[in-house]
């Protein structure tokens, strides 16, 4: 994939000579054209860059026209420039002679300078040239995955199908979605294409009809950076987890999340956009399913270690298809209640928060507890504060396999692990379980972050339905979560799945 920089004396004449006279900084203007994607967002990528000129270009030239010294420094009219090591030739062009080692990670502060239009989005503001990069990085890794072979879906909602069609359609041939997976199966075998099905709803018995029709069987699942509302309140999700081996919360067998982070050394780049991931992450407040905050966490009183536990979905599939040395995760009718009493006879002193999960208090899934039964148990029950107010509150989290365990790692709150989520067995938790020899070389939290966010999921922008990177996601995300309309509509959807499961719809 090479990108085109097509520089233009009209353009960069009249761009530069404004922001001269402005007093501001000198800028480059350039077309940016990148070509040969194949995929329906943008064929081809076309638009104007502003790039600050370096002093060095500059120099201690005596001309009184900064336009004309910036056109002399060029060594002619037009540049092509290879994303990544081929950033050289600009990189000379202004000034910046560096070493073929360097080469990468000044393109990189290079293009970091750079302001795009237009908008794929129709974000305001356009796109920064991290964001730019980040996008071409989403529908390259978009068509290494999916190639052009139709899909084949059973087990998604219908509220959902439409984000699971724009998140993981191929190039040219979308999703189509069946009723059962005997449907899905045949129509791929017919069509040459592959399954993808709910991870929930997937069973041994289909991937092994699958393996004798020779047809690829891959699970789907909702990702760790969901929506604003619950999937439960008929919200379709932005992202994607996609796995031909297994899936995230699967530990009893290998995932394509395990084979992403096993062995895996982050690249400079990968880990400062791990990093700053995180960071917006932390800095947004923004979470799986990024609920409006709530009332503040009553504390308990007394001085015991403060520590919270999150609740989940009782027959939840993370829950039943994990593994746990200290809780039978398939036999216990309720594990939330099993987990209470684990987390009370480790920690006898301590102050005991539970907050039930949001799908569960809304009243749409299973794993509630009688307040009776969890007397002496708990020290408080979290009804009306949300899942960070709470983080930001407590010692120490102890959960299950619950995604709040890794939200409280990136907030660098400690994490006590009872199953084997996603986030186990790889040395940033206490594990009470152990882990599977495919966990046991070890991973940091950025490699963790990097495989989360960026490696094992697809995104879209839920107002475009795009593919998108989980950069421009977060700002729609933030968009979404202070728009009063989307928190209306948000409302009457919960009230309608409840309503529909009280009357069995």
């Amino acid at each position: 994939m090479v990108a085109g920089l097509r520089m233009k004396p009209d353009i960069l004449r009249e761009a530069s000579a404004r922001a001269y006279e402005a007093g501001a900084a000198l800028l480059l203007a350039f077309e940016f054209q990148v070509h040969g994607l194949p995929d329906p967002l943008m064929p081809v990528i076309d638009g104007v860059g502003l790039l600050p000129v370096p002093s060095t270009v500059l120099g201690a030239c005596a001309s009184t026209d900064p336009v004309e010294q910036a056109l002399s420094a060029l060594p002619d009219a037009e540049l092509e420039v290879a994303l990544g090591a081929g950033a050289l030739p600009l990189v000379e062009a202004l000034g910046g002679a560096v070493s073929a080692a360097g080469r990468l990670d000044i393109f990189e502060r290079l293009i970091g300078m750079v302001h795009f239009e237009p908008d794929p989005y129709g974000c305001k503001g356009g796109l920064t040239g991290p964001e730019l990069l980040a996008v071409l990085d989403t529908l390259d890794r978009r068509g290494a995955m999916f190639g052009e072979r139709p899909a084949f879906a059973y087990g998604v909602r219908n509220w959902n199908r439409r984000s699971v069609a724009a998140a993981l359609g191929a190039p040219g041939s979308g999703v189509t979605f069946c009723r059962e997976a005997d449907e899905a199966i045949a129509a791929a075998r017919r069509e040459n294409g592959r399954v993808l099905a709910w991870a929930g709803q997937a069973s041994p018995g289909h991937e092994a009809s699958a393996q004798r029709a020779g047809v690829e069987f891959w699970r789907i699942e909702d990702g760790f950076l969901r929506s604003v509302g619950l999937g439960a309140g008929l919200v379709g999700g932005a992202s994607y987890a996609v796995d031909p081996l297994g899936i995230y919360f699967d530990a009893t067998r290998a995932s394509r999340f395990e084979e992403l982070v096993r062995g895996r050394n982050l690249s400079p780049s990968e880990r400062r956009r791990a990093r700053s991931l995180r960071s917006r992450l932390c800095d947004s407040g923004l979470t799986k399913y990024n609920l409006a905050a709530g009332e503040q966490v009553a504390i308990p009183e007394g001085s015991g270690e403060l520590i919270l536990v999150p609740g989940q979905v009782s027959d939840d599939a993370g829950v039943r298809r994990t593994i746990s040395d200290v809780i039978d995760c398939t036999g216990e009718e309720n594990v939330n209640l099993a987990l209470l009493r684990n987390v009370r006879a480790r920690n006898p002193s301590a102050r005991i928060l539970y907050k039930p999960h949001p799908d569960v208090e809304a009243g749409l899934r299973k794993g509630a507890i009688p307040d009776a039964e969890m007397a002496g148990l708990v020290d408080g029950i979290v009804r009306g504060a949300g899942i960070l107010e709470t983080l930001h509150a407590v010692d120490r989290v102890e959960t299950f396999s619950s995604l709040a365990g890794f939200e409280a790692l990136l907030r660098d709150v400690p994490v006590t692990v009872h199953g084997m989520p996603f986030y186990a067995g790889w040395g940033v938790s206490e594990d009470l379980t152990l882990s599977p020899a495919r966990r046991s070389g070890g991973a940091d939290l950025d490699t963790l972050v990097h495989a989360a966010y960026v490696d094992y999921p697809f995104c879209i922008d839920p107002l475009t339905l795009r593919p998108c990177p989980p950069e421009i996601l977060l700002s729609r995300l933030s968009e979404l979560r202070g728009s009063r309309g989307h928190r209306v509509a948000m409302g009457v959807r919960q009230r309608l799945s409840w309503l529909g499961r009280r009357i069995g719809i």
